[in-house]
């Protein structure tokens, strides 16, 4: 046989060998990599899915947190309450006196925590919190104010009722101590 001939069934043999495709092995690999790819893509999915829902529900709601914010703000800058602190929890509206010269006034409307700010313009009305149950406050020791808020949260469970897994809303407290900052006697 030729040299020219020789050479061409070498070649023509490895291109045999090489045409073969893929083994059993590597195409049991590549699926099992392929399967966790897609079982990690699938977690941070639903995982997005769970804090972006979350997150939406809390955007549709009066925030709890800015709620409670407004609160401990009003709280620090009012002035002492004055007097002799007693311990009993009260459940009427509470007023505060800032050191400008305004008032801000929380008090329980229907279901709704709502905050007035009495200025020189007028009162200021604001609801901060939805679906209140109850709420208490007392000033003592003195100087000191706590504040109680029973609330109703929606939050995923309650609204995963609709599709009939669970429908008892969650009860929620906001609870609150803070001191007086904002002048009067004993300072």
């Amino acid at each position: 046989m030729s040299r020219r001939a020789r050479s061409s069934n070498r070649g023509s043999g490895s291109r045999a060998r090489h045409q073969g495709g893929f083994t059993l092995v590597e195409t049991l690999i590549a699926s099992l990599i392929l399967l966790l790819a897609l079982a990690l893509a699938t977690s941070l999915f639903l995982e997005s899915l769970r804090v972006f829902g979350a997150a939406g529900l809390r955007l549709t709601d009066p925030l709890p947190e800015l709620a409670s914010e407004h609160l401990v703000r009003d709280l620090r800058g009012a002035r002492s309450p004055g007097g002799i602190p007693v311990p009993a929890w009260r459940s009427e509206p509470l007023t505060l006196a800032r050191p400008e010269g305004t008032t801000v006034r929380w008090s329980l409307v229907d279901d709704r925590l709502v905050r007035t700010v009495a200025g020189p313009t007028g009162p200021v009305r604001r609801p901060l919190l939805d679906r209140v149950v109850g709420w208490r406050w007392r000033s003592w020791p003195q100087h000191t104010y706590e504040v109680e808020v029973l609330f109703v949260r929606i939050g995923p469970d309650f609204v995963a009722a609709s599709r009939g897994r669970r429908s008892d809303p969650e009860l929620d407290r906001i609870r609150i101590r803070a001191t007086t900052r904002g002048g009067g006697e004993g300072w």
